[in-house]
């Protein structure tokens, strides 16, 4: 168990760098920063809506739209997109949130194709959906989220094994009514698969891990400790089962 236990504490000191930067839950409370690029502009229009700040998020959104096109990035480009059928929903301004939501429609689906899951609430939202129907991306949810995750971290650092899993299950269902195979999934998935791993429930771990591994290998390329700790975690559980096989 002992190489269990190590893959589950290189699952922790990574969950904290993941939850600073998952993708498009939540959104970073540093905005007071001059020029800023695309991904800047689009967190910060992110807190600004969840402080209810629509004018400013819109104007954030708006300027992140045409960095982003400079900038090649289409992630913030979409996302920013989506931030502006959201707020202008929000606003029931419902001519601009169409077209707001038409445009993303478009751009979402010719960059990142047809089965994109943004696109179901961005045409809810062009249909003329409830001001109430807004994406975890930019909303309160998303601080719901993040404060999940925070918690599992804690507990899982201060040993408390079970109350982590309540708080990083509470964060995964968050994830998975809109946005299941996406970059926050994957940043909730791994720190999920080491709680289970330390609370040795192998068959939930091994689940998870099965879950998790693809989605860091798109999103989190950039982090091969986190890649390599799940491939070692799930060959680790592979050679737990084994050792029981035989031993029975």
């Amino acid at each position: 168990m002992k190489k269990l236990a190590l893959v589950s504490i290189l699952f922790v000191a990574a969950a904290p760098v993941l939850a600073q930067n998952p993708g498009s839950i939540e959104g970073d409370k540093n905005s007071a920063v001059k020029d800023l690029n695309a991904a800047e502009l689009l967190r910060q229009g992110q807190t600004e809506f969840q402080a209810k700040n629509y004018a400013q998020a819109e104007s954030s959104w708006k300027k992140a739209i045409e960095k982003a096109s400079k900038e090649g990035d289409n992630k913030s480009k979409a996302e920013s997109l989506c931030g502006l059928a959201i707020v202008y929903t929000k606003q029931t301004r419902i001519s601009d949130a169409k077209k707001a939501s038409d445009d993303a429609i478009n751009f979402i689906t010719s960059t990142f194709g047809e089965k994109d899951p943004r696109l179901a609430l961005l045409k809810k939202l062009s249909e003329g959906a409830s001001s109430a129907c807004v994406a975890p991306s930019v909303d309160e949810t998303g601080s719901l989220w993040m404060k999940n995750i925070e918690a599992g971290t804690a507990a899982m650092n201060a040993g408390n094994i079970a109350a982590a899993i309540s708080s990083f299950e509470s964060a995964l269902a968050i994830v998975d009514q809109s946005q299941p195979d996406s970059r926050v999934a994957a940043a909730t998935l791994s720190p999920l698969a080491a709680a289970y791993l330390k609370a040795g429930n192998l068959k939930k771990a091994e689940a998870t891990i099965g879950r998790a591994l693809p989605l860091a290998k798109k999103y989190f390329a950039d982090q091969p400790k986190l890649i390599e700790a799940l491939q070692t975690g799930l060959a680790s559980i592979k050679a737990n089962q084994k050792t029981q096989t035989k031993a029975d």
